[in-house]
Parts: structure tokens; C-alpha cells; sequence
């Protein structure tokens, strides 16, 4: 992406928050005037005592002290307004963080949005471990990325803006040096802004390597460690690492610079502006208190601006890896559409078949598929009331021929027809008529039971009775000490059941069954024949293995 920094991260949250969302935004900084009258209190308090303790006018902002009120008093009602504005302060701020959390949610559905969106290929364009970076860092800097927008920068800007108007005010000419000073450290923040948006860029960029060379690490834990290649997989990180600290010591050496610079104006100008009050001719009373006041309005100016360019260079972080986000949306021309194919005599092309519509039977024509450096061309059938095995050796295209016809792959050229009567590129939107058993058994680190009904909710009495008959019951009485670690508990056989039974106890059109006896031992071989042989019976099964007795039984074979 081209962009990505402060500006890019707001639009994103501009766009995925509600009306009411921008309108706490807004109201939260409008009241960063509360924090900046908290902030600017303490001075006006310190004056305003050593008034009264002189015999002079007691004022703090708006307030006149009567001169018939002791100091007692007065300290006491100072004091009363200053924690008062203070305790409104930390409201605020709680404000503030509540709203970054709730637009932290906000992004992690964002994310996970983009993330399934129905993309040719279901191709993300960059490894698991990146993109699972990506939405991770996301996620975490949100609440930071609004704290530290709203309080550590426009909130300081605000109390530096006020701050320089009341030394204006004190001396008009310091308004002059005060702009000078600003406009020079504008310029250097800016400097540092586009200089942090760059190098946080490739320094997420590396970093999303990094993570998914740990992940790719942890999927290959066995096989890493049988080849005994624990060197070869440091080296390789110790390259990643040491790019990422080249570059972060090149920013740090920026950020030197950048404080010279800064410190070094800023003492010039408050030099000038403290020479230009002592000599506005006032009494000592009054030059005591006005520089307590100068003084401490010129720490808090400069105090702002030197942070201004930490926090906007934090922000500009933040900034850049909410919008990296945006790298997992796909092009709208990559995305599946609905699109009926060309009209043929005597064929009804639609895009999805009609709800009247039962498939009876499913001809694939000349389906010209091709993934990475695998190409071929598919011109076969399946029918209902038989079963319909696909055969082949390893690399021949089975599994890629069922996924074309379902829509996860994309086909060059070909098409499918449905009942001799309904022409369609693919059966990607009629899923709901379809129920699939991939040999990986695409599993969730989630429970048992929500593994078993996925995408339903709860078991029902058809896939309670599956469960008890696949020999899963003592499976599934450890269900609780199983937790969501299923992944790596379970074995390879349970695994298969588990996908198995998901898959027949849909009411389906269509069942897609790959490798369904892979693991299994000889009694649950034979369950499952059962099982699909009880199925063809009222829809169309297709069955990918190698096994010689569900071959032995197929009406309709399909060599690849």
C-alpha cells in the first residue's frame, strides 16, 4: 500500500464507526478544554496566593477574592478549584480510553471482515503469519493510537495554543517570537512525521516476517527438529533481526538530531521571551508573579512541542499498522461474483441454481483449471443413486477438480451443468446444497461440540446418534479437559471421524468426501462405507480415495 501513517488510520476509523461514534469523537475533543484548564490552573493558583499574601487583588481566572477573606480561605477555594477541574480531568481521560476500546472491537471485526471475503483462489497475497501479524498489531494499537492522539497531541496543542495567548497578553512582542519559534519546530516535527512513516513502514514490514518465520517454526516443531536444522532456522533469524535493528538504530540517530535541533531553538526563544517580560517596566510584586506564570506557560509550551513530535512519531506508528490492515482487503476484480455464464441451446445459464432446483446430477465441461505450475482440463459427471469415486494417483488434480467445481479455485474456461437443464461457472453459491469432508478436516481451535455442528450452533438428535455410533461418546466425555487445544489432541482417526460426521449429518444435495477412510481402523472403515452407501441412496456423493474397498464399490469411477 502507498499509504499508511495518522491520516490513513482515521479514515479507516472514520469508516468503520457509526454516526454516534463520530460524535463522541468529536465531544471527546472538545472537552480536552477541561484537561487544558487543568493544566493551566496551577500557575494562575501559585499568583493568585502570592497576591493575597501581599496585600494585592486575589483573581484566579474569572473569580475576585473579596479582600475580607482570610489567605486560609482562599488557599483552601484555589486549591478546591484546581483538584476540582482535576478530578473532571481523569473523567475525561476514562472517557477517552473507553472510546479507544470500543473502536478496538470495532477493528477486529473490520479485520476479520476483510479477511473473509470472497477472494479468486481464496489467495491472500502474503503468508499466514503475516497476515495473522497484521490484524494482531491492529488490534492492540487502536486504544493507543485514539489515547494518544486526543491527549498527548491535540489535547497539548490546545494548552499550548491558550498558553501563548495569556503571554501575548503579558507582552504582545513575544507573540512574534513565539510564532517564529513554533513555525521552526512545526517544521522539524514534520520532518521527523514523514521520516517515522517511512521507516515504520518497512519496520512493520520486517516485523511481519519475522512473526511468520516464528510461526512457520512452530507448525514444523517435529520436523524441524528431526532434520536437526535448529542452525539453519537461527541463522535465517538473525538476518530478519538484524535488518529490523539496522533500521530502527537508523531512526534512532534521527531522533538525536531531531532533540538538538529542538532544544537548541527552544532556548533561544525562551531566553527572548524572558528578557522581553523583565523589561515591560512592572513592580516587583507583579515581575515575580508574571514570571512564575511565563515560566511555567513557556515549559508547558515547549514541554508540548518536545513531546509533540515523540507522540505524533508514536501516532505515526500506530497509525501505520492500523492501516496495514487494509493489505488483507482484496481488489474488487479479484472477488467471486455472481456471474451467469454465456447462454448455450437448450441450457438455462444462471448464476445460482433456483430453490425448486434439486441436483439430480452435476456435468463438469471442459473445466480448464490451473494453480501455480498445475494445469488441466476436466470433462466429467456425477449422478444421484450411485456412488461416484475419483481415482488417481498423487498430483493428478482430484482434490483441485472438486474445489474448481465448488468455486475455491478459479477456471479458466468450462462450465458445469446441472439436470441436463441449468448451466453455471461454479457451485460457490450454492453451498447451502452442498456438504463438504476435506482430507485436512479444516478443525477450529474451539471446543468439541462447536467442531462437530460447525457452522450450526447446537448438536441436534441426528448428529447425537452419529456421535454415539463412530465411537466418539468416550471422545467427547473429555470434552471439558480438552478445552480448545483440539488441533493437537486428538488423533489422526478422531480427527476423521469428527470431519466425517460433520459433513453427513447436513441434509444435503451434494456430499463431497475426501479420503473419508484415511486412519481409521477396520471396524469404523466399514461404518463409514455404510454411512455413504446409505447416502447416494438420496444424493449425489463424491468420494476421493485410494481405498480398494470403497473403489471396489463405485458405479461410477473417474480416472484423473
Amino acid at each position: 500500500m502507498k499509504k499508511a501513517g495518522i491520516w490513513s488510520a482515521f479514515k479507516i476509523l472514520w469508516k468503520i464507526g457509526d454516526h454516534k461514534d463520530r460524535f463522541i469523537f468529536i465531544f471527546t475533543l472538545l472537552l480536552g478544554l477541561i484537561e487544558t484548564m487543568a493544566s493551566i490552573l496551577s500557575p494562575f493558583v501559585i499568583t493568585c496566593i502570592i497576591a493575597k499574601i501581599s496585600g494585592e487583588d486575589a483573581t484566579i481566572l474569572w473569580i475576585h477574592f473579596s479582600e475580607s477573606l482570610s489567605t486560609t480561605a482562599v488557599v483552601f477555594i484555589c486549591f478546591g478549584i484546581l483538584f476540582g477541574f482535576k478530578i473532571l480531568s481523569m473523567l475525561v481521560r476514562a472517557n477517552v480510553r473507553l472510546f479507544g476500546s470500543h473502536m478496538k472491537t470495532k477493528i477486529n471485526v473490520y479485520a476479520l471482515n476483510l479477511l473473509l471475503e470472497h477472494r479468486k483462489n481464496f489467495d491472500l497475497g502474503m503468508s499466514n503469519g503475516e497476515a495473522s501479524y497484521i490484524i494482531k498489531n491492529a488490534s492492540e494499537h487502536v486504544d493507543t493510537f485514539v489515547e494518544t492522539f486526543v491527549v498527548d497531541i491535540f489535547w497539548r496543542v490546545l494548552s499550548s495554543v491558550v498558553s501563548i495567548v495569556y503571554i501575548t497578553y503579558l507582552n504582545p512582542i513575544t507573540l512574534a517570537v513565539l510564532t517564529g519559534t513554533i513555525m521552526l519546530l512545526v517544521l522539524t516535527i514534520l520532518f521527523r512525521a514523514h521520516f517515522d512513516g517511512k521507516v515504520y513502514k518497512k519496520l512493520e514490514n520486517i516485523s511481519g516476517k519475522i512473526s511468520n518465520h516464528a510461526l512457520n517454526n512452530i507448525e514444523n516443531l517435529s520436523y524441524v527438529g528431526f532434520l536437526k536444522s535448529k542452525k539453519l532456522e537461527i541463522k535465517i533469524s538473525k538476518e530478519l533481526n538484524r535488518t529490523y535493528f539496522k533500521m530502527d538504530k537508523r531512526k534512532i540517530y534521527t531522533y538525536i538530531t531531531y532533540w538538538i535541533l529542538t532544544y537548541s531553538i527552544e532556548f533561544i526563544s525562551a531566553a527572548l521571551v524572558v528578557f522581553l517580560i523583565l523589561n515591560k517596566g512592572m513592580k516587583t510584586i507583579e515581575v515575580a508573579s508574571a514570571l512564575i506564570v511565563v515560566i511555567t506557560y513557556l515549559l508547558r509550551i515547549f514541554d508540548s512541542l518536545d513531546s509533540l513530535g515523540a507522540y505524533i512519531g508514536l501516532c505515526q506508528r500506530y497509525g501505520v499498522t492500523i492501516s496495514r490492515v487494509e493489505l488483507i482487503k482484496t481488489n474488487p476484480e479479484m472477488c467471486i461474483k455472481m456471474e451467469i455464464p454465456t447462454q448455450t441451446e437448450n441450457l438455462i445459464s444462471v448464476a445460482k441454481l433456483p430453490e425448486n432446483a434439486r441436483i439430480e446430477k452435476i456435468e463438469i465441461k471442459k473445466f480448464d483449471v490451473k494453480l501455480g505450475t498445475f494445469e488441466n482440463v476436466y470433462d466429467v459427471s456425477f449422478e444421484k443413486g450411485m456412488l461416484n469415486c475419483i481415482v488417481g494417483e498423487s498430483g493428478k488434480g482430484k482434490t483441485t477438480l472438486i474445489r474448481s467445481m465448488i468455486g475455491l479455485v478459479e477456471h479458466k474456461e468450462g462450465y458445469i451443468v446441472i439436470n441436463n437443464k441449468y448451466k453455471l461457472n461454479n457451485l460457490f453459491f450454492d453451498n447451502d446444497r452442498i456438504s463438504i469432508s476435506f482430507q485436512d478436516g479444516n478443525l477450529f481451535d474451539r471446543s468439541l461440540s462447536e467442531n462437530l455442528v460447525y457452522p450450526d450452533i447446537e448438536l441436534n438428535e441426528k448428529t447425537k446418534k452419529k456421535k454415539k455410533k463412530f465411537s466418539l461418546k468416550k471422545l467427547f466425555d473429555r470434552e471439558d479437559e480438552l478445552g480448545e487445544n483440539i488441533k493437537s489432541s486428538l488423533s489422526g482417526g478422531e480427527k476423521k471421524r469428527l470431519n466425517f460426521i460433520r459433513c453427513i449429518q447436513k441434509e444435503a444435495e451434494v456430499y463431497i468426501i475426501d479420503e473419508p477412510t484415511n486412519d481409521l481402523d477396520e471396524e469404523n472403515v466399514k461404518k463409514v462405507i455404510k454411512e455413504i452407501e446409505k447416502l447416494k441412496k438420496k444424493a449425489v456423493v463424491i468420494v476421493i480415495s485410494h481405498d480398494m474397498r470403497l473403489v471396489e464399490r463405485a458405479e461410477n469411477l473417474i480416472l484423473l
